[in-house]
């Protein structure tokens, strides 16, 4: 089973780094290995499109749209 997790980016700076370790915690802990963690890239004036493309370089499961 594919588990899809959607979400936006908008000023989701400071939140960024937890989300994503508490949903891959989360994901592991329901033994789901096909999982994918999908971003909307809605404008966010911050800087956290920048920490999401770096961070798709480690975790391959990040998707940015």
């Amino acid at each position: 089973m594919k588990l899809s997790i959607v979400t936006t980016l908008y000023m989701s700076l400071p939140f960024l780094e937890k989300f994503i370790q508490d949903s891959i915690e989360a994901i592991k802990q329901l033994k789901i290995n096909d999982y994918e963690l999908i971003f909307v890239n809605d404008g966010s004036p911050d800087t956290s499109i920048d920490f999401l493309i770096e961070k798709q370089k480690i975790i391959k499961e990040i998707i940015i749209i």
